[in-house]
């Protein structure tokens, strides 16, 4: 048994993968946009075109909560810019959030755990809020982001495949943090894990020779 494990251990060694490398779309903006919160605005998001490096790890907005403790949700979606709707279902999710009625722009980040996307296709992320408010959200309407748009639903998440409003052509304060698939590595030190593998063999293979003796 033992000479078993020692032997998928090898292997394991062999089997070791590159770690991931970091991208990110960032917007810095200062101007406001408004008023989020169930009873008005519920749902605000950024659309954007994922990069080459896909898989997409943490977004972050920020947002003024005006001192209201705004329970919310995040989600992410395929996007279809013509429809200016979702297209399908929630890629991904984050549950029992809320801002904590701070009453100051702050920094929002939900992590989403590695969500593979399609280079090139169209994505919202947005925030649901599900209880009161009038937050504030840092938006800038000169639109400094090029390949999406501030989106929003005056409805809840029931109704998020209905058209959107148009996000009057600017762009949030936003940053979305990639990372590369895992995939085997090249540079995995062969020499040193071979000869690891291949004694492993060779003392399961005297240990079955002397039993048959």
């Amino acid at each position: 048994m033992t000479v078993l494990r020692f032997a998928a251990a090898a292997a394991a060694a062999l089997a070791t993968t590159a770690p991931a490398a970091a991208f990110t779309i960032s917007n810095i903006e200062t101007s406001d946009v408004g008023l989020w919160g169930s009873g008005n605005v519920p749902i605000h998001g950024q659309t954007f075109e994922a990069p080459a490096v896909n898989v997409l790890d943490t977004a972050r907005f920020t947002i003024d909560d005006g001192g209201d403790d705004i329970a919310f949700a995040a989600y992410l979606y395929a996007w279809d810019d013509a429809a200016r709707s979702v297209d399908g279902g929630p890629l991904g999710s984050v549950l029992g959030l809320s801002t904590g009625a701070l009453d100051v722009k702050t920094d929002y980040q939900v992590d989403f755990g590695g969500v593979p996307l399609t280079p090139g296709e169209d994505y919202v992320v947005f925030f649901e809020a599900l209880s009161e408010g009038q937050a504030i959200w840092s938006y800038g309407p000169a639109g400094g982001y090029g390949d999406g748009a501030f989106r929003y639903l005056q409805a809840t998440l029931a109704d998020v495949g209905d058209e959107w409003g148009p996000g009057f052509d600017g762009d949030l304060d936003f940053t979305f943090a990639f990372s590369e698939p895992a995939a085997p590595s090249s540079d995995v030190p062969v020499p040193a894990a071979l000869p690891l593998f291949a004694a492993a063999l060779g003392a399961f293979g005297l240990v079955r020779s002397r039993r048959r003796a």
